[in-house]
């Protein structure tokens, strides 16, 4: 709750990790603090991750779930930046900026824009991402997450990961 009203007053949130084995009621507190987040009319989404899943998969279903936000609280970050988002959420209907070459420089570009969206979106509006099932994310995914928060260190953004300890690897 700490977190939550520190995001509500536009302060840093950071990031929560929910940990637990299947069954103890992990989905039923998210479900929970999704109501309440909710009430605050905070900006929420949520992202799961899946064995095998696409790259970036619980990002862009977080993303996805913000776009109202964005379209509502900050259009010009999103206009800015949907020429590199387009490429994970062709939805956007505008022409993807040319590849940028190495694929590394590309991966950057990528993960640093999405950090900068969610963090100017947080910006304007007070905003939580729940990540569900965790321990089964990709490389970039965890990639994306620690780009994501070291940006956002200074702004009202609340990550709230859930994974099992189930799959100790993954932790």
């Amino acid at each position: 709750s700490t977190r939550l009203d520190a995001v509500t007053a536009r302060r840093p949130g950071g990031a929560i990790a929910l940990l637990g084995d299947p069954g103890v009621g992990k989905s039923r507190l998210l479900e929970e603090f999704r109501f309440v987040v909710q009430l605050a009319d905070l900006a929420f989404a949520t992202g799961g991750a899946q064995d095998g899943g696409a790259p970036y998969g619980p990002f862009v279903q977080a993303l996805r779930g913000l776009l109202p936000a964005l379209r509502a609280h900050a259009p010009a970050l999103l206009a800015a930046n949907g020429g590199v988002l387009v490429k994970l959420l062709p939805e956007l209907g505008v022409a993807p900026l040319p590849e940028l070459d190495p694929p590394s420089k590309e991966k950057m570009r990528l993960q640093a824009t999405i950090a900068d969206v969610l963090t100017g979106l947080a910006a304007a509006q007070p905003t939580i991402i729940v990540l569900e099932d965790w321990h089964w994310a990709d490389a970039l995914s965890i990639e994306l997450l620690a780009a994501v928060l070291r940006n956002a260190a200074d702004a009202p953004l609340l990550v709230v990961i859930d994974l099992s300890d189930a799959e100790p690897d993954a932790a």
